[in-house]
């Protein structure tokens, strides 16, 4: 008994570690998305608050 215990507890850690692993590349790939979500929509809300000449003419100054 006490062998078949260990070897189910061997064979059931490097699964375990490969969900973790998985499971925090999926919450970082999704905290991305999401950051990169919210910086889409400020910009958009920052247009329409100051107007989109405004922002235009400014990236135009940035690139000149």
């Amino acid at each position: 008994m006490r062998g078949e215990n260990k070897n189910a507890v061997f064979f059931r850690e490097p699964f375990n570690r490969r969900a973790y692993l998985f499971s925090y590349l999926n919450v970082a790939f999704r905290h991305v998305k999401i950051s990169e979500l919210i910086g889409e929509i400020r910009d958009i809300i920052l247009k329409h608050l100051s107007g989109h000449n405004k922002t235009e003419r400014n990236q135009e100054k940035a690139y000149n």
